[in-house]
């Protein structure tokens, strides 16, 4: 849990410093400003991937047991 927390802050510092340096350079070069926004565009998707993979890890860690299968409603049961 406390490494998810710190995954999760590195996170946030990393974005936001991104996001400050692309406000910080609205006057420079164009190219310059695509790779500070493929940056953060990799950061963002690294983080969504973290995320994801936490929440399916959840399950395994915390001792919870995930569900096994959906119930569903007999055939006979409908109108």
């Amino acid at each position: 849990m406390l490494l998810g927390h710190i995954a999760l802050g590195i996170y946030t510092l990393s974005l936001t410093i991104g996001i400050y340096i692309l406000h910080n350079l609205a006057g420079k070069t164009a190219w310059f400003q695509k790779i500070i926004t493929w940056v953060l565009v990799a950061i963002e998707i690294a983080g969504i991937v973290c995320v994801l993979y936490y929440l399916g890890n959840i399950y395994q860690t915390e001792g919870a047991a995930a569900p096994t299968h959906i119930p569903t409603i007999e055939k006979g049961l409908l109108p």
